[in-house]
């Protein structure tokens, strides 16, 4: 597997794939569960329920160095960065607070979202190592765009 590269307004950052499919997951899961859940504020419901589309197509298909969160995308509605955010910021406590080995499996489990045909990595990830992750995608974000 290889890296991936977040790319937000010029700037870039390399994340391993293993890193980059978990994230992409939970951060499906968490949003999927607002719409579910009618969380989202309707002017935002078609604007973020494509962008949640189009990044499960990417899961789904996921090749190396493909994926991505598209902040620059997400910048065009601050509203649907902010949810991303917050799904990034969740994550990173829920999975900081607990140390435990965490299988490709184990993640089909939730939300019934499987990991794209590329997906091969077979070794659990450590929990805070994986928030460790989230941590330097949040640390990214924030020292390009401090406000958001």
């Amino acid at each position: 597997m290889g890296n991936s590269m977040i790319q937000f307004r010029n700037k870039s950052l390399w994340v391993h794939d293993i890193y980059m499919e978990s994230i992409i997951f939970f951060v499906l899961k968490v949003l999927n569960e607002k719409i579910k859940r009618n969380e989202i504020e309707v002017g935002h419901l078609n604007w973020i329920t494509s962008y949640v589309d189009d990044l499960q197509k990417l899961f789904y298909g996921a090749s190396d160095g493909a994926l991505d969160l598209e902040f620059d995308r997400l910048e065009e509605n601050p509203y649907c960065f902010s949810l991303v955010k917050a799904a990034l910021i969740s994550m990173y406590a829920l999975l900081n607070a607990v140390d435990m080995e965490l299988s490709k499996h184990q993640f089909d489990l939730l939300a019934g979202l499987e990991f794209g045909i590329y997906a091969n990595w077979d070794e659990p990830l450590q929990s805070k190592e994986l928030a460790q992750k989230i941590g330097d995608v949040l640390d990214f974000v924030a020292q390009i765009d401090p406000i958001n």
